[in-house]
């Protein structure tokens, strides 16, 4: 009774209401985990990564833990036992720690979900700013129990505003309307389930907002994100199935689609040419071309059955049969380098040799001189592999990447299976008349 007296009735219900919410939330998370563990087990879902699981289970348990540091505020606050004291001062912290989190999760959603997949550049950058903003709130944060910068708490133990609040609120509004310009820009260009998520987290708390100014006294807050959160987790476990459908009939035909186009009759012709020319001027060199040819052929075949991702190696070595094949035709005036640094992991398959055909095809040929150079490194950062393949050809202008033409081998489908198998990304960087940058980007699995 005396917790019902210092709470006043309506706190003590909207407490009760989101209890219950964090049973609903608790429940979802462990479905979640359970399934994601039964997919590990299967023998197909083990193979693909359904988009945005990762995402939406994050973003749940930040949600059950921001409204876990909320009801201990509430059940604290005003009490005056050592117990509250210290944890309405962890709580509140944790309330403004996880709400950064959020806001910086976002940010990160749409880098990764709209605008890598977009491949522009300059708000690629953007965003990094704001991440930067919620980094120095953080910042703001962690000194605030020895400054008061953010909030202090006054006798009655009770949280209070300080002078420094306006900087987190203004930065947060500005941060999230920036979100949303992003999304409303790029609305047609995600996919349906994104879509629907977007719309759904939309309307039913902006409905909530509209009610509440209506209906003096009542918050249905809380109602308005679980209903939220069910209908989302029920859109998900739809866009799995559908999604699982579609990547298996997917794989097959860009597989299939790749392969046909990699196995090009004008290449096939060209060197057999070179294999002719050099018969019997250079017999050793023409046994090695056809080693090299045989080799290069067989990979492409073989990738009509692979269904995982191969070792770099593999790509590699691929890739070099095709380029000594290329520079069977061009001699002296196709020069190639290798700088490996690392080589512990994996891409798709037929990731590579599209880029250097590419390289060849519409730098080097299409250069003043009709030749050039082509070099191939790779290495890691923190965070990613690396991969770059660079010429010095006739470079073109990057703007028109969403428009090129089928004669650009590759390009779409590397970016697509990059995408689909690993998490990949392809950045694309070009001057006319200075050559081109291909860089491959492969998370490091564990980091």
């Amino acid at each position: 009774m005396e917790l019902i007296r210092r709470m006043g009735i309506p706190l003590f219900i909207q407490a009760i209401g989101e209890m219950s919410f964090e049973l609903v939330l608790f429940i979802i998370i462990f479905s979640m985990l359970i399934s994601m563990e039964q997919d590990r087990k299967h023998s197909f879902m083990k193979k693909i990564t359904i988009p945005y699981t990762k995402e939406i289970l994050i973003f749940y348990i930040a949600i059950f833990l921001y409204n876990f540091f909320n009801l201990v505020i509430i059940f604290c606050e005003g009490a005056a036992d050592y117990v509250s004291f210290i944890g309405i001062r962890i709580a509140v912290f944790g309330y403004f720690l996880t709400g950064a989190f959020l806001t910086a999760f976002f940010l990160q959603v749409v880098y990764m979900d709209i605008i890598t997949p977009a491949g522009n550049g300059a708000v690629r950058k953007l965003i990094r700013v704001f991440q930067a903003l919620e980094l120095l709130l953080v910042i703001l944060l962690i000194i605030t129990p020895f400054t008061g910068f953010l909030y202090h708490f006054d006798r009655a133990n009770h949280y209070v505003r300080a002078f420094g609040y306006p900087v987190w609120f203004y930065v947060t509004l500005v941060t999230f309307g920036f979100i949303g310009t992003i999304i409303l820009l790029w609305y047609r260009k995600a996919d349906i389930f994104f879509r629907k998520v977007i719309l759904f987290s939309t309307v039913i708390p902006l409905s909530d907002f509209l009610l509440d100014r209506i209906i003096k006294g009542v918050s249905l807050n809380n109602i308005a994100v679980m209903i939220t959160a069910l209908i989302v987790f029920l859109l998900y476990e739809k866009h799995k199935v559908i999604y699982a459908i579609d990547s298996a009939t997917r794989m097959d035909r860009i597989q299939t689609r790749l392969t046909l186009s990699q196995i090009q009759p004008h290449f096939l012709f060209n060197v057999l040419q070179s294999i002719m020319y050099h018969a019997d001027k250079d017999p050793k060199k023409t046994r090695a071309a056809l080693g090299d040819f045989s080799k290069y052929l067989r990979k492409n075949l073989d990738s009509l059955t692979t269904e995982h991702p191969v070792r770099f190696l593999d790509e590699l070595e691929h890739t070099e049969k095709y380029l000594e094949l290329e520079k069977l035709r061009f001699e002296d005036s196709l020069e190639i380098e290798y700088d490996i640094q690392g080589e512990a992991f994996e891409l798709p398959v037929l990731t590579l040799q599209p880029l250097a055909e590419n390289a060849v095809r519409h730098g080097i040929r299409k250069s003043e001189t009709s030749g050039g150079k082509i070099t191939i490194t790779s290495g890691m950062t923190g965070t990613h592999h690396v991969v770059k393949i660079e010429d010095n050809g006739a470079g073109f202008d990057t703007d028109g990447l969403e428009n090129l033409d089928d004669t650009h081998i590759g390009i779409r489908n590397v970016r697509k299976r990059l995408w689909l198998e690993c998490r990949g990304e392809l950045r694309i960087e070009s001057k006319k008349g200075k050559g081109t940058v291909c860089t491959i980007l492969i998370p490091r699995t564990g980091k």
